[in-house]
């Protein structure tokens, strides 16, 4: 058992930001509001056309905060950058459209002074583009571990996860070649030499809008998911056969949600996700449930089931 750390970890957090004006101001300021002072927040925006800079410019002051707009390479790159930069032990990267909630900061601190380095994860809720709550975020798990990450049965929500920055660094910082896949390439590669700890509180909001990239672009996400798995597949973490039934799993859920339906597809990859690996035969059949009883009951009586269950466990 590793002994408690006495001295307050810094946390850095890196905000990559395009184009996401009428959202920055909340983000900022919920990093800024946190009740835990050891902090520095980096933000590299991609020369944004809209109010980005005007609004950064009335928050600047706060010795915490730094913020640069300069071209990049897209939203790895980004994050890579505020790598490179970062002080702090702990390292997160907030997207400009997301936020912490209260005490989210202290509370990962503490954690991280009882255990030492891991890859700490809490709870988040999803909210729309006014803010308003749309219950918790689907596929968390306060018992997540490697076994459930690599066969994406539950995964940590990228704005409640927090790492250690020389972790980080050691296995190279965010992958350039994924653009949607991009954190979940990173826990993976990270659970292979960090223990996964949960910290048993809602630490984030994540907004869904018209532009967030996991709505746009799901085929894109699923196609980066497979090539992930393979990837980890090849350094040993899971068999082939493992990867490809897992990634076709979690292609099927994909296809099975409200917003991105197509019935054909999902039975598709199901069906390749059994053949791959006859063992996920249980997973494929509760998908399908799942689905079907979300259809009958309908989205507020499911996202009510979702809320209570959450508060449960």
């Amino acid at each position: 058992m590793s002994k408690p750390h006495t001295v307050q970890p810094l946390i850095t957090i890196v905000t990559p930001s395009y184009n996401q004006g009428r959202f920055i101001r909340a983000t900022v300021e919920s990093v800024l509001g946190q009740d835990y002072p050891h902090f520095e927040l980096l933000i590299f925006d991609a020369c944004s056309t809209d109010e980005t800079a005007q609004v950064l410019r009335s928050l600047e002051g706060d010795p915490r905060m730094r913020w640069v707009s300069e071209p990049d390479q897209g939203q790895a790159d980004a994050i890579n950058k505020g790598l490179a930069q970062a002080r702090g032990e702990i390292f997160i990267w907030l997207n400009s459209d997301d936020l912490f909630l209260p005490g989210a900061l202290g509370r990962v601190a503490r954690a991280w002074q009882e255990h030492g380095p891991a890859i700490y994860y809490g709870l988040a809720r999803l909210i729309d583009a006014d803010g308003a709550d749309l219950g918790p975020c689907p596929n968390q798990s306060p018992s997540l571990d490697a076994r459930k990450l690599l066969t994406m049965r539950a995964l940590p929500m990228q704005p409640a996860t927090f790492v250690p920055t020389a972790a980080v660094r050691e296995c190279g910082g965010l992958d350039t070649r994924y653009h949607f896949g991009l954190d979940y390439d990173l826990w993976v590669r990270l659970a292979a030499v960090l223990p996964i700890r949960h910290v048993s509180h809602e630490l984030a909001l994540y907004r869904l809008h018209d532009s967030s990239k996991t709505v746009a672009q799901s085929e894109a996400f699923c196609g980066e998911a497979d090539r992930i798995l393979c990837s980890a597949a090849s350094r040993g973490q899971l068999s082939l056969r493992q990867a490809r039934a897992a990634a076709r799993l979690f292609a099927a859920r994909v296809y099975l949600q409200p917003t991105t339906l197509d019935l054909n597809r999902a039975l598709t990859y199901l069906r390749e996700a059994v053949l791959a690996a006859p063992g996920m035969t249980p997973h494929a059949l509760v998908a399908l449930g799942k689905a079907a009883v979300r259809q009958l009951v309908g989205e507020r009586v499911w996202a009510q089931a979702r809320s209570l269950r959450t508060r449960i466990v």
